[in-house]
């Protein structure tokens, strides 16, 4: 799995941002230190490629790549 989704940031249908692997952030706060939910995903990288093939057959995954 990793070699076909290398490590990205991902945001999950529940509303979570992660980066590089790292601990979320819930879309409705300002920040991880602030946000009083919890993460629907442990952090790393394995953890979302776990979530990514877990996802219905019917998913349907996005790639964005920004350049800023």
């Amino acid at each position: 799995m990793e070699e076909a989704l290398p490590q990205r940031n991902i945001l999950t249908l529940e509303g979570w941002w992660y980066e590089d692997g790292q601990s979320g952030i819930h879309g409705t706060c300002d920040s991880s230190t602030d946000c009083p939910h919890e993460p629907d995903l442990a952090a790393g990288y394995d953890h979302i490629a776990d979530y990514l093939a877990a996802l219905p057959d019917d998913s349907l995954l996005v790639n964005l790549r920004c350049h800023v």
